[in-house]
């Protein structure tokens, strides 16, 4: 077994959390699956190229998952839905913005400046969660899973667990540009090999999160009925691409005037 700990900015072992990453990534392409369980994920770029030839050189995690799936690994991802990144404060706040825009047509003298930025920087960050999840299912169709309240759970998803045919990987770390990255949070994961009996266990625990995770399409309507319920848009969204359009629009829109 083997602690990696990052604290600030240094690492406190010669491994850094990001290497280790790395080095799981390029075993994993001599595995039969992946399985990465992970409340937040981003698309980040890692801070030097990930080269893993014949089948990738980019510092891309987006692409190294193409690459992965390419070379016949079945990549397994469960993270949190995009309801949950919703914040019901900024919907009502988008509500009265888009209610003075068409009742009064003076959003400038009605919505503050600071008021308007935040509504720039939380549209943006959601925008960033649905192109994630969108790119994800281009990627991974079925083998993206959420923690959607249909399944049941009483609490949204919290597991950091990484695991492929040869490893595990479990600790603080989201897979995220801070969870993995040198300059991002303190964390500390736990690496073990697939003698430890750990494995077996932590392998359990991926099956059951995913037995009782849902699919892209349960956590599509979740959204939808969150957002559609304020009638925030002029008309119900049908998609997660459609919410991502009207979104982009009034970011830009906003951002024109912020």
């Amino acid at each position: 077994m083997n602690l990696v700990c990052k604290v600030t900015s240094s690492p406190t072992s010669s491994l850094s959390v990001e290497s280790l990453i790395r080095r799981f990534l390029h075993e994993t392409f001599d595995s039969r699956h992946l399985y990465i369980i992970s409340p937040w994920i981003t698309l980040f770029e890692f801070e030097r190229p990930f080269i893993h030839l014949p089948f990738v050189e980019t510092r891309r995690v987006d692409e190294v998952f193409r690459a992965l799936d390419f070379a016949g690994v079945d990549v397994r991802v469960l993270m949190r839905c995009v309801d949950d990144s919703i914040d019901l404060g900024l919907l009502r706040l988008l509500g009265l913005y888009k209610l003075s825009q068409e009742m009064l047509g003076m959003s400038q003298q009605h919505v503050t400046s600071e008021t308007l930025k935040y509504i720039v920087n939380r549209v943006g960050e959601l925008l960033k969660t649905l192109r994630i999840v969108i790119t994800l299912r281009d990627i991974l169709g079925e083998n993206l899973r959420f923690d959607t309240p249909a399944s049941g759970w009483h609490q949204r998803l919290h597991t950091k667990l990484y695991l492929n045919d040869k490893s595990a990987i479990l600790g603080s770390a989201n897979f995220t540009r801070s969870g993995i990255l040198t300059d991002g949070n303190w964390e500390c994961l736990l690496h073990f090999t697939r003698d430890a009996k750990l494995y077996q266990d932590a392998l359990k625990v991926a099956h059951r999160h995913f037995d009782a995770s849902k699919g892209f399409d349960e956590c599509e309507r979740a959204t939808l009925s969150l957002v559609n319920r304020l009638k925030l848009l002029d008309k119900p969204a049908t998609s997660l691409e459609e919410l991502e359009n009207y979104l982009t629009e009034l970011y830009q829109e906003i951002s024109a005037i912020a």
